[in-house]
């Protein structure tokens, strides 16, 4: 699904937005079942659709055709680990997710974007810059895969534009020359490969995509030296070290999307470690309460969320007033059932950012917390 067809879904709305959410399986025999889930799930989503139109009194005709057309085509059988579905009268679209993913089913005047906003946080376009002491190559990653870009850049290959001195022709007597002679040529060989990475790391800075984050892939001591002299020291985002060949492009793959999934962890325990010395500050609100109220107000510069969290809530007939609990007796208040999607909606519609963070992480901060543009004096 390209960029494009990601927004076209975030921002649409209509009255049935029909989202679905399905953890699938890459292999067989659990792959076999995934097809079956998905028929149950598109029976009860049209039972749905039919029982909401006898309120509404509105055709979902194009809906249920959309809905059935997504089931009719979904290839099941080169599955990666989720599914989403996301189909109204007007939109028919799916995409494959290469992470986990939790069921969900969502009806809405808007589709359940979660999934969709993690994706494009974790799918993002990469180099992976392979260093060899022949030849210098560039791929280009979007998630788990790479393409080896050919242009008139890259591949760069070394090439040996000067000859040592023979030392056969040396005049002396003993080794102490011989020595001094392999010294130099060591030193010699070291300066030219420094050179033609700095050939290379020039190119990449004049790339058309500079600015995409690196890796850097190959021996230990070529990584040491390309990272003391490249201009893209800040895009950087780690290393593939180590003797393989990168022409087995599936094997390379695999190890550059793990490289990427532990860059990812790591930018986000980081990011974790600063929010305790955040709480007291008021610049930051942690719980579902405060972090609800404080969007609300738009205060909200960074919402740091576990991925899957969930917290359904009550909101008063002019939704100004929230409980997370209702009284059994108390009809005045409306459910929904999931007050974070609510606040993720919130937060990016005034301008704030949203980072997903793994599922469990945020035990200390009730799952959630936004940090502030201003302190919150409320």
């Amino acid at each position: 699904m390209s960029d494009v067809e990601i927004e076209e879904i975030l921002d649409h709305k209509e009255e049935f937005c029909v989202s679905i959410i399905l953890p699938t399986h890459r292999l067989m025999p659990d792959r076999f079942q995934d097809k079956l889930v998905f028929k149950k799930i598109v029976s009860e989503v049209k039972n749905l659709l039919i029982e909401k139109s006898k309120e509404s009194q509105k055709d979902i005709s194009n809906v249920i055709e959309n809905l059935e057309k997504q089931y009719e085509q979904i290839d099941f059988n080169h599955s990666l680990d989720g599914l989403g579905i996301f189909v109204s009268s007007t939109i028919s679209k799916s995409i494959r997710f290469p992470f986990s993913v939790v069921e969900k089913i969502s009806i809405s005047d808007k589709f359940y974007v979660r999934d969709l906003l993690y994706y494009n946080q974790t799918m993002f376009d990469y180099y992976v810059l392979s260093l060899q002491e022949n030849e210098v190559r560039l791929f280009e990653g979007l998630g788990s895969k790479l393409n080896e870009v050919h242009n008139t850049d890259f591949p760069l290959e070394y090439i040996i534009e000067y000859e040592y001195s023979d030392a056969s022709r040396i005049t002396s007597n003993g080794s102490t020359v011989f020595k001094q002679f392999e010294k130099d040529k060591t030193e010699i060989q070291e300066i030219r490969m420094k050179d033609f990475f700095k050939k290379a790391d020039k190119k990449l800075v004049n790339y058309e995509y500079f600015g995409r984050p690196i890796l850097l892939a190959g021996d230990k001591r070529l990584i040491t030296d390309y990272l003391q002299l490249t201009k893209n020291l800040n895009n950087v985002i780690g290393k593939i070290q180590g003797n393989f060949n990168v022409d087995i492009l599936q094997d390379f793959s695999v190890k550059a999307w793990g490289e990427v999934q532990r860059s990812f962890r790591t930018a986000h325990n980081n990011l974790l470690s600063t929010l305790p010395d955040l709480v007291g500050s008021e610049m930051i609100a942690v719980g579902i309460s405060d972090v609800w109220r404080t969007a609300a107000e738009g205060k909200g510069l960074e919402l740091i969320v576990e991925k899957d969290l969930i917290k359904p809530a009550y909101f008063s007939s002019d939704k100004y007033l929230m409980k997370l609990n209702q009284q059994a007796n108390d009809e005045s208040y409306k459910r929904i059932n999931d007050l974070v999607e609510t606040i993720i909606e919130t937060v990016l519609s005034k301008n704030g950012r949203v980072v997903f963070v793994e599922n469990g992480s945020m035990g200390n901060f009730d799952g959630i917390a936004l940090k502030l543009r201003y302190p919150d004096l409320g």
